[in-house]
């Protein structure tokens, strides 16, 4: 790698389906350079994907930090949807890095907030913000939840399994709902509703409530005829994700003291975007009693574009709150 350009670092977000990288040229820099995706399945680990990645844009570098679809708080690491599997301070050494950063990619959502400008975010409430958590949730396959907290001039990820806690009925039809649910699953959480798999669940539930037999649709089917018109149970089915929604992330901004702000991160929301702005989601957020004008105070906007999982990993490089959460590993 001597002939290489000496980068400052390289970021990188894998997934279970893809692995996207880029490098910083220098240190301090958010600029993300030379983009690259890659199947996951075209590579057997991240070490070969790194240095084929290496060997395309001609750049070597002594750090990486990476966003990982899975758990990252141990040496050993394997992601959950792929075959990808490493013991990190391993991989450090067939590597040749000084310096390796893992964190969960929901972390890498959370960091990349700041970074963020105006017309990367989609406001649907403005509020007033004060210097305090930010709330970050993000339905997609499941549903992440997790805040940043201010320190003194940096920010603290802190990611909660949030989306598994007990989902709340608010009208009968919720009960309703929960019921239904409650007897394929047990315990109803959050994500049984909020996520893709749970827009499937709210739509088979909605179809059974009504005395149909419910087609075999997935989440993305019943988000298009939705959003169409097409199907009156699919339309009904993604009304009640809006207002099931809205009541999560005014639980969980409560619970986390999030008057900095609630951003909306993962793939769902952005595609249904006007649907969510003409919904309930806001009246059901803000609709928590004495605490109503509390929750209106808060500004609410959602992630539309961006690349909020290598600008996660950039952010990691320089968050030392990191290494005492066990997640850097150096030489």
């Amino acid at each position: 790698m001597t002939d290489q350009l000496r980068v400052d670092a390289i970021v990188a977000d894998v997934g279970g389906t893809n692995a996207r990288f880029a490098y910083l040229a220098k240190s301090g820099s958010a600029e993300l350079q030379a983009k690259r995706t890659y199947q996951c399945a075209d590579f057997d680990g991240l070490a070969e994907a790194f240095v084929a990645y290496c060997q395309e844009v001609g750049a070597s570098t002594e750090r990486l930090s990476v966003a990982l679809a899975c758990p990252c708080e141990h040496d050993d690491i394997a992601l959950t949807n792929n075959h990808w599997r490493f013991n990190r301070s391993a991989l450090l050494d067939q590597l040749g890095l000084l310096e390796l950063r893992t964190i969960n990619d929901f972390t890498a959502q959370a960091l990349a907030v700041p970074l963020l400008d105006e017309q990367q975010r989609y406001l649907l409430h403005p509020g007033k913000p004060v210097r305090a958590p930010v709330l970050v949730v993000g339905p997609g396959t499941g549903l992440g939840v997790g805040s940043l907290v201010p320190a003194a001039n940096d920010w603290i990820p802190v990611v909660t399994e949030g989306g598994h806690v007990t989902c709340a009925a608010v009208d009968k039809r919720d009960v309703a709902t929960i019921d239904y649910l409650r007897e394929q699953f047990g315990h109803v959480s959050a994500e049984r509703l909020i996520s893709g798999p749970g827009l499937e669940n709210l739509y088979r539930a909605e179809v059974a409530l009504a005395g149909g037999e419910a087609e075999e649709l997935e989440a993305a089917q019943i988000s298009q005829r939705a959003l169409d018109g097409s199907d009156p149970h699919c339309v009904v089915a993604l009304q009640r994700f809006c207002r099931v929604f809205g009541g999560v992330v005014g639980d969980a901004v409560m619970s986390t003291g999030a008057r900095g702000g609630v951003v909306i991160a993962g793939g769902i929301v952005p595609r249904i975007l006007d649907f969510l702005s003409g919904s309930e989601f806001l009246t059901r957020l803000h609709d928590k009693g004495r605490f109503s004008e509390y929750l209106r105070s808060i500004p609410v906007s959602v992630m539309i574009s961006g690349d909020p999982g290598l600008l996660g990993s950039a952010a990691a490089l320089g968050n030392e709150h990191l290494f005492d959460m066990g997640y850097v590993t150096r030489k």
